[in-house]
């Protein structure tokens, strides 16, 4: 009996222009004609799957944002606190209450860093 072959292709938009296009095309061989329309609706559902490229940028630009403004929160945040502890530490110096000179423990903002997810080409990985 002779093969059949399947096939399903579509394309979709990649980014904000109409020339940022990418193609899908799964192929199969079947057999039995009776399973072509099964063979056809997986085809279709696993290209769609991997289609919907314009809304899955949309969500990571929006997911970045996100992080860009937590993040620059969060900076403001370390910086205000290291300001208020050198206002502190010099107070408690001109005080001479404490004379040692203890920076700010800068090991919550490595391990904050290192918890955060890292930008590559305007993009966090």
């Amino acid at each position: 009996m002779p093969k059949i072959q399947v096939k399903y292709s579509a394309g979709g938009q990649i980014g904000e222009y109409g020339n940022d296009q990418e193609i899908i095309q799964l192929s199969v061989e079947i057999e039995n004609f009776n399973d072509y329309p099964d063979t056809l609706e997986l085809l279709r559902t696993r290209v769609l799957e991997n289609l919907n490229l314009k809304e899955k940028h949309d969500k990571m630009q929006q997911e970045y944002d996100i992080l860009a403004q937590k993040f620059c929160k969060l900076t403001e945040a370390m910086e205000s606190a290291n300001k208020q502890w050198e206002l502190v530490s010099n107070f408690l110096k001109t005080q001479g209450l404490k004379t040692d000179n203890v920076e700010f423990p800068r090991e919550a903002l490595n391990s904050l860093s290192k918890s955060l997810p890292t930008i590559k080409n305007g993009y966090p990985e």
